[in-house]
């Protein structure tokens, strides 16, 4: 288990974006890829309609979203968020990312890059 644990830290400076938790590496051999499942660090606890900090969760999500390719690498981010419930409003959001726009299917930085 210690040395999973360094692969993660290893990793965690591999993917460059300070928003996110890795929970996992997946590599694919035969096509070279890499799918890092990450978590966000700090979830979003105020309400995007409302700005009401009476926010609880409400459930879980996952989001499939390209990234720019490491070391020649197609790369992808599996991103396990949170749903959030207002409770003065009644609104659901989800987290929300500087990485990324809230509908995207890509990062910024590869959008940047195409």
């Amino acid at each position: 288990m210690k040395g999973y644990n360094m692969l993660i830290n290893h990793n965690q400076n591999m993917l460059c974006l300070d928003e996110f938790d890795i929970l996992e590496l997946r590599e694919n051999a035969d096509e070279c890829d890499y799918l890092f499942v990450v978590s966000p660090k700090i979830e979003t606890k105020i309400c995007t309609k409302c700005g009401s900090c009476n926010v609880v969760n409400y459930g879980r999500y996952t989001k499939l979203v390209r990234d720019i390719n490491i070391n020649e690498h197609y790369t992808a981010l599996k991103i396990r968020g949170h749903k959030h419930l207002c409770k003065d409003c009644g609104s659901i959001f989800v987290d929300r990312f500087n990485t990324l726009d809230l509908c995207s299917k890509m990062t910024n930085r590869l959008r940047c890059k195409i």
